[in-house]
């Protein structure tokens, strides 16, 4: 079906019959250990593989950037950070107010994080529980992102300048993979040379 119709049409299938499979739920069972998450994306990648029919061998990050397509974990990251978004902005049900704490809330004195409307972080005790759980996660993808995102003025240009911002990262990463085959490149040119000379 992808040689006879448009890019765009594929795009609003994968949203409409694998999307809501990667969604739906995913602020319970997406801060799983990643070792769990592996088959998923697997299962994404050969999706997004048949929407794009690339070269075989070929990276996964340029076809989901020229699909407007994030992976799995960035899926997962969009989505707790939405909540997160809708939590600060009191856009969820009542039952959620007191699900995150502003830091300025805890500390009383000024704090960079305090300005910068940064969450707290509660700390943990152990090495695994509660590292997972929504209310440990949320709070430490939302510190980690710059005022520029955290301060859009709705959910929709949140959603797209944070995705837009995901996107990115793989043309960068590509380019950081790119580099390190040109470097295994050289030093087997330069084994090649000096067994060359060896001999």
């Amino acid at each position: 079906m992808r040689n006879f119709v448009k890019k765009r049409i594929l795009v609003m299938l994968y949203y409409s019959l694998i999307s809501p499979f990667f969604t739906y739920g995913v602020h319970v069972w997406g801060l799983t250990f990643p070792s769990f998450l592996t088959q998923l994306f697997i299962i994404q990648k050969k999706a997004i593989r048949i929407l794009s029919s690339p070269e075989p061998k070929s990276h996964s990050e340029p076809l989901f950037k020229s699909l407007n397509l994030l992976r799995l974990n960035d899926v997962i990251e969009l989505q707790i950070l939405s909540f997160v978004y809708q939590w600060s902005h009191r856009l969820l049900p009542p039952c959620f107010s007191k699900y995150f704490k502003f830091t300025s809330s805890v500390h009383s004195y000024s704090t960079r994080q305090s300005c910068n409307r940064n969450l707290f972080v509660a700390s943990v005790n152990t090495t695994q529980y509660g590292l997972r759980s929504l209310k440990f996660t949320g709070p430490r993808l939302w510190n980690s992102l710059p005022t520029s995102i955290t301060n859009s003025n709705s959910l929709r240009i949140f959603r797209k300048t944070l995705k837009n911002s995901m996107l990115n990262w793989y043309t960068i990463l590509k380019l950081s993979t790119l580099a390190h085959e040109e470097i295994l490149f050289i030093k087997k040119s330069i084994l090649n040379s000096v067994c060359n000379c060896i001999l």
